[in-house]
C-alpha cells in the first residue's frame, strides 16, 4: 500500500510537469496573460505541496472511505453529542443503530458507521464496559469490507487502544498507537493519530511526552501550512495543557494563534470561538491581566448571547466559565452571579438531567467550601452527584471527583465518618475503573487519609498514603498537582505521626513541586507553610515557626472572605507562638504588627478542590 501512495504522488508530480510545459509553450506563443500566471503559480504550488508531503513520507490523498448514514436518529443523536447531551444522544445513537441494523444488515458500513460513533461516545462519557464491542464491531466490519489501510479502519483500531490505556492495558495500548503512527502516511490520519497518543499521555499524567507529542503536531501543521478548523482546535488543546502546567504565558500565546487560525477561515462565530474566547480569558485571569480577562469574558457573554440568544446550554457554559475568571480576580460575588446565571440558563435550555448542568452544581460547591458556607456547599455537591450517577453511571470519575469534594467537605466540617464513607465510595469507583496502579486511584486513597488521620487512626492514614506514595513511585514520569498534594498529605500523616524527618522531606518536595507547576503560591502552598510551621514549634524553633505561619497566614486572608474562617484554622498555634516568643508588647499589637510582615500573591483558583472537576 506504501509503494501505491509513492507512485500515486509520483504520477501526480509528473502530470503537473507535463501541465506546466504545455502551458509553458503556450505562452511563447500567445503571450503572457495574468490569468495564464495565476495557473502556473498555482500548479507550480500545488506540485511543490504534493513533492514535500512524497519526501516527508506523507500522502496528502484521502484513503478513508466516506460512509453516508441515511436516518434521523443519527443526525439527531450527533446533534445532541456537540451540545454534550448524553444520555439524548445515546438514545437516539442505539436508535439508528437498530434501524441500520433492520434496514441494512448487521454487517454492513452503515450500521458499523454508528457502531463506531456509539463506541467513540461511550469512550468520552468514559463508560468502558458499553464501550469496546460497539469500538470492536466497527473495526471488525471495516477491516473486512475496506481493508486494514482504509481510514475508518485506522482510526477505530485506534480508540480501540485509547480504550485499552483508559482501562489500565498501557503499555499495549501505546505500542499499537505508535505503530500506527508510524505505519499510516495519509497525513491527516497521521495528525489525528498523533492528538490521541497527546491526550492519553495527558490522561497517564506524563506531561513530558505529552508536550513532545504536541510540538510535533505543531510542527506538522507549520511545516505543511495546513489551516483548517483542526489547526484552530488544535492550538486550543495546545494551551489547555499549558493551562494545567502554569505555563501561561505559552497558553495566551496559542489561544491567540487559535483565534488567528480561525479568523482566517471567515467562520461564523459558534461553539468553537466561545470555547477558545473563553479559555483566552481564563488565561488572562491567571496570569494577572485583569483587564484583558474582563474585556475577553464579555466579548465571550457577547458572542454566545448573540449566536444562541439567551437560552443556550453553550451558553450557559460560557457563564460558568466567565465565573472562574471572576474567582481568579478575586472577585466573589461576581462569580457567583454568573455561576447562579448559569444554572438558571441551564436548568432552562436542558433542564436539570444534563452533563453541563453537574458542572454547574459542581462548581457551585466549589464556590461555596472555599468561602466555608458548608451546608450549601453540600447542598451543590450532592444535585451534582445524583446528576452524574444518572447520565453517567456510578463507576465514572467525574461521580468520584463529587464523592471527593464531599469527603473533604465532610472533614473540614469534623463529621469524619460521612467523609470516611464519601472517600470509601471514591475509592471504590477508581479501583474498578483504574485498577490500584493509577494516578487516580492515588487521588482517592489520599481523600480517605485525612478523615483517618484528624481521628487519631494514624496507623489507617499511614497505609493509605503509602498506598498513593506507591502508585507515584512507580509512574516516575509523573509530576502533576495530585502528586504534588500527594506529598503534602504524606507529610501531614507523618508530622501527626511524629516522624519529623520523613515530614518535612515531603512537605519540601510539595513545595517544590507546587512552584514548577506554577509561579503562582496555590492554597496548598499555605497548608504546607503551616505545617512546616508546627514542625518548628515542636522543635522550639519558634522563630522558623513564626516565618512559617506568616507566610500561610498572608495566603489565607487572601483565600477567606472573614478574617474568622482562616483564623479558625490556626489562631491556636498563633496565640501558642505568642507565648514562647514572650515579646514586651500585648498580644493584640502584637499580632497586629506580625500579621502586617508578610504578603505573599497567589493564584486561588488552583487550589486542591478546583483539581476535582
Amino acid at each position: 500500500m506504501n509503494n501505491m501512495n509513492d507512485n500515486h504522488n509520483k504520477s501526480a508530480i509528473t502530470i503537473f510537469k507535463n501541465i506546466l510545459i504545455k502551458i509553458t509553450v503556450f505562452i511563447n506563443h500567445t503571450y503572457k496573460s495574468a490569468i495564464i500566471a495565476i495557473i502556473i503559480t498555482f500548479a507550480i504550488a500545488i506540485a511543490l505541496l504534493i513533492k514535500k508531503f512524497h519526501d516527508n513520507g506523507f500522502s496528502p490523498f484521502d484513503k478513508k472511505t466516506d460512509i453516508k448514514v441515511s436516518s434521523q436518529y443519527y443526525e439527531t443523536g450527533m446533534e445532541y453529542w456537540e451540545q454534550a447531551d448524553y444520555l439524548k444522544a445515546e438514545e437516539n445513537l442505539l436508535l439508528a443503530l437498530k434501524e441500520t441494523t433492520k434496514s441494512k444488515g448487521s454487517s454492513s458500513l452503515e450500521t458499523a458507521e454508528v457502531s463506531q460513533k456509539l463506541g467513540a461516545l461511550y469512550l468520552e462519557m468514559d463508560k468502558y464496559e458499553e464501550c469496546y464491542d460497539f469500538l470492536n464491531s466497527s473495526y471488525v466490519t471495516f477491516r473486512k469490507e475496506l481493508g486494514k489501510e482504509d481510514g475508518n479502519t485506522i482510526i477505530a483500531k485506534c480508540q480501540i487502544s485509547v480504550y485499552d490505556i483508559k482501562t489500565g492495558k498501557i503499555e499495549r495500548g501505546f505500542a499499537a498507537l505508535n505503530e500506527a503512527f508510524d505505519q499510516t502516511n495519509y497525513f491527516m490520519h497521521k495528525i489525528q493519530i498523533a492528538q490521541m497518543i497527546a491526550q492519553c499521555n495527558i490522561f497517564t499524567c506524563n506531561y513530558t511526552k505529552a508536550l513532545k507529542w504536541y510540538d510535533t503536531l505543531e510542527n506538522l501543521y507549520t511545516e505543511f501550512g495546513i489551516t483548517n478548523l483542526a489547526t484552530v482546535n488544535f492550538y486550543n488543546d495546545y494551551a489547555i495543557l499549558f493551562l494545567d502546567l502554569g505555563q501561561y504565558e505559552q497558553a495566551v500565546n496559542s489561544l491567540l494563534t487559535a483565534i488567528t487560525y480561525w479568523q482566517s477561515l471567515n467562520t461564523k462565530e459558534d461553539s468553537t470561538i466561545l470555547n477558545i474566547y473563553a479559555n483566552l480569558a481564563y488565561a488572562y485571569s491567571v496570569s494577572n491581566q485583569y483587564e484583558k480577562a474582563i474585556t475577553t469574558g464579555e466579548k465571550v457573554i457577547s458572542i454566545g448571547k448573540s449566536f444562541y440568544g439567551e437560552n443556550n446550554i453553550h451558553l450557559a457554559r460560557a457563564y460558568e466559565s466567565i465565573a472562574d475568571v471572576y474567582g481568579n480576580l478575586q472577585m466573589p460575588k461576581k462569580q457567583l452571579d454568573y455561576l447562579e446565571q448559569a444554572k438558571r440558563t441551564a436548568l432552562s435550555a436542558v433542564g436539570k438531567n444534563h452533563a453541563i448542568t453537574a458542572d454547574i452544581y459542581n462548581a457551585l460547591g466549589l464556590y461555596y467550601d472555599s468561602r466555608n458556607q458548608k451546608q450549601d456547599a453540600i447542598k451543590s455537591y450532592k444535585e451534582a452527584l445524583e446528576i452524574r450517577k444518572n447520565i453517567l453511571g456510578k463507576n465514572h470519575l467525574t461521580t468520584a471527583a463529587v464523592y471527593q469534594n464531599l469527603s473533604d467537605c465532610y472533614n473540614n466540617m469534623g463529621q469524619f465518618e460521612k467523609s470516611i464513607t464519601n472517600a470509601q465510595e471514591a475509592v471504590s469507583i477508581c479501583e474498578a475503573i483504574y485498577g490500584k496502579d493509577n494516578i487516580n486511584t492515588a487521588q482517592a486513597y489520599t481523600t480517605l487519609v485525612w478523615p483517618y488521620a484528624n481521628m487519631g487512626k494514624i496507623k489507617n492514614a499511614e497505609n493509605r498514603i503509602k498506598l498513593a506514595l506507591d502508585i507515584c513511585n512507580k509512574q516516575v514520569n509523573t509530576a502533576n498537582e495530585t502528586v504534588a498534594y500527594i506529598y503534602q498529605t504524606a507529610g501531614y500523616v507523618y508530622m501527626r505521626k511524629r516522624n519529623f524527618t520523613t515530614a518535612e522531606q515531603y512537605l519540601k518536595q510539595a513545595q517544590t513541586l507546587f512552584s514548577s507547576l506554577s509561579k503562582e503560591i496555590s492554597v496548598n502552598t499555605a497548608e504546607i507553610y503551616r505545617y512546616l510551621g508546627d514542625i518548628c514549634m515542636e522543635k522550639s524553633n519558634y522563630q522558623n515557626a513564626s516565618d512559617y505561619y506568616q507566610n500561610a497566614w498572608s495566603i489565607y486572608q487572601q483565600v477567606f472572605q472573614n478574617e474568622d474562617s482562616y483564623e479558625s484554622r490556626f489562631g491556636s498555634q498563633i496565640k501558642n507562638l505568642y507565648k514562647n516568643l514572650k515579646p514586651k508588647e500585648s498580644y493584640e499589637n502584637w499580632l497586629k504588627k506580625w500579621k502586617s510582615e508578610s504578603r505573599l500573591t497567589f493564584d486561588s483558583s488552583r487550589t486542591r478542590e478546583h483539581v476535582r472537576d
